[in-house]
């Protein structure tokens, strides 16, 4: 798999929640310190599918680590 730097990553939340991201060099994001509760994180790059993951639990004191796969644009899947 290779690595996209440079992704946009969204996150929406309870209580409008809003934070947006980008990958580093080595396709990490990172949203800090977010209240506990359940969140979307909508990830896009230039050249690949969007890809939304929903009902992400955030609970205190823990961190929760997603691992995205992105598709290139217009291959099959």
């Amino acid at each position: 798999a290779a690595v996209v730097a440079g992704a946009k990553a969204e996150l929406a939340g309870d209580a409008a929640v809003r934070r947006d991201s980008v990958s580093d060099q080595t396709g990490s994001f990172t949203f800090n310190l977010l209240p506990p509760g359940s969140y979307t994180v909508t990830v896009t790059a230039g050249g690949f599918k969007a890809v939304k993951l929903e009902q992400i639990a955030v609970r205190v004191t823990e961190t929760t680590a997603l691992d995205v796969a992105l598709q290139v644009s217009g291959s099959p899947n």
